[in-house]
């Protein structure tokens, strides 16, 4: 049903992005992954400026491991809108799969300080740290993320968490 009324939107309005976002997110669901990034491509197509559609590319070509791919999609993004979170952690998802720690904990502390609010990349950079063998600074962001959101469960979940396989 869906799928049918986002048709219609496009037999009505052509343009539009929102809907071919729509199609795509319909094709996902249901395994058609080619014809999905076919639907985003449309959307970015008729609205280069249509930071969703970028999002979900990246998304999709990072789960399809074309990390480089992914990598120039979430940089479009994030000229689109330098402050976006998702974009960043997105950039910071592909080098952290291309097997570059460096620059993904770059990519982490810069969306963490350009976000002072959002916990998200100070979680990731707590994972990154334990995977780094870095105790210490795991323990920082972790109390750095529950500072900035300490209402979220995740947080509390991950600090724990890092207690527990410490020991504590």
């Amino acid at each position: 049903l869906a799928e049918h009324r986002y048709q219609q939107v496009l037999q009505i309005t052509p343009g539009s992005a929102r809907a071919y976002l729509g199609l795509a997110e319909v094709r996902l669901s249901q395994g058609r992954v080619e014809e999905a990034e076919e639907f985003l491509r449309a959307a970015i197509q008729v609205d280069y400026t249509f930071l969703d559609a970028y999002l979900a590319l990246g998304q999709l070509s990072l789960h399809k491991a074309q990390y480089q791919q992914a990598l120039e999609i979430y940089r479009q993004a994030l000229h689109l809108s330098p402050w976006n979170t998702d974009a960043a952690l997105g950039i910071a998802n592909c080098y952290h799969a291309l097997g570059d720690l460096n620059e993904t904990e770059a990519v982490l502390l810069r969306a963490s300080q350009e976000n002072r609010i959002s916990s998200e990349p100070m979680l990731i950079l707590a994972d990154l740290y334990q995977e780094l063998g870095q105790p210490e600074q795991a323990e920082a962001a972790l109390l750095e993320a529950l500072r900035r959101q300490g209402g979220r469960l995740e947080a509390h979940l991950a600090l724990i968490r890092f207690y527990q396989q410490r020991g504590q």
